[in-house]
């Protein structure tokens, strides 16, 4: 199926990385786990993450957005349909997926970087710096860090 290539749909590809990177910052910083029953302000969380406050509010309202995280007056609390999947404690959470799928930001990140080194498309592009860590490294960290 061939999608009709304007400008609004070209600019709509472009954009979708941002809920990806925002639900991937939240899963890093275990925002989901810290606000899993127990609400809290923006305040309280920057001070025992500790980050920027300012960076932490934007992010947890663009949470709450995403329908991620519930927000009631000044505090937010984990959606109640979303802590099974988003929490470290629960055997169903995807945390483990989400900390790989950060992983493999950083790698798809550098692409443009490394077309532009020419890297070689051999099996040689390791001994050329050309490609990151393998997979299953990945997973062995991901696994490690729960």
């Amino acid at each position: 199926m061939k999608i009709n290539n304007r400008p609004e749909v070209i600019l709509k590809l472009a954009r979708q990385f941002m809920e990806s990177r925002i639900l991937l910052s939240a899963a890093e910083m275990n925002i989901f786990s810290h606000l899993d029953g127990t609400p809290s302000t923006a305040k309280d969380l920057a001070n025992r993450l500790p980050v920027d406050l300012r960076g932490l509010t934007i992010l947890l309202d663009a949470l709450t957005a995403m329908d991620l995280l519930s927000k009631h007056k000044d505090t937010y609390i984990t959606a109640a349909d979303a802590v099974p999947f988003l929490t470290a404690k629960s055997p169903q959470s995807v945390l483990p997926m989400l900390h790989h799928a950060a992983h493999l930001w950083e790698s798809w990140s550098e692409i443009t970087s490394k077309v532009k080194k020419q890297c070689p498309l051999t099996q040689s592009r390791r001994a050329h710096g050309c490609i990151g860590r393998s997979f299953q490294t990945l997973m062995h960290q991901v696994l490690r860090s729960r």
